[in-house]
């Protein structure tokens, strides 16, 4: 089986504040290790907490998710919520485990919710 057409499994991102966005760097073992794009918009200073819009691109640099990047405070971590634009359905696609290293950098796991 394509590794891209398997089911995606835990993958690792990272946030870096870019101006008044944060630019995510992730990847996962079903792109075999390559790394690709994401966008949190109009994150405010402090704190990673709250909702913001989250776009999601390929290793190519193609768009492949849209919606809502949903962060909550879970102990000295942070509990994320990806959930996707237009599904129907608040119920995240993706979820994962954080910690927010200083006020601009965030590292965080992932995995799909099944």
């Amino acid at each position: 089986m394509d590794p891209s057409q398997a089911p995606i499994k835990a993958g690792i991102v990272s946030y870096r504040r870019a101006g008044a966005n944060f630019e995510g760097t992730w990847s996962h073992e079903n792109i075999e290790g390559a790394l690709a794009r994401e966008i949190v918009y109009s994150v405010a200073a402090g704190d990673f907490l709250g909702e913001w819009s989250v776009t999601v691109f390929s290793p190519t640099g193609e768009s492949i998710f849209s919606g809502t990047l949903k962060s909550e405070a879970f102990g000295q971590c942070l509990r994320l919520s990806w959930i996707e634009a237009g599904a129907g359905t608040a119920d995240p696609k993706f979820v994962g485990i954080g910690r927010q290293l200083d006020p601009d950098f965030v590292v965080a796991t992932f995995e799909p919710v099944v």
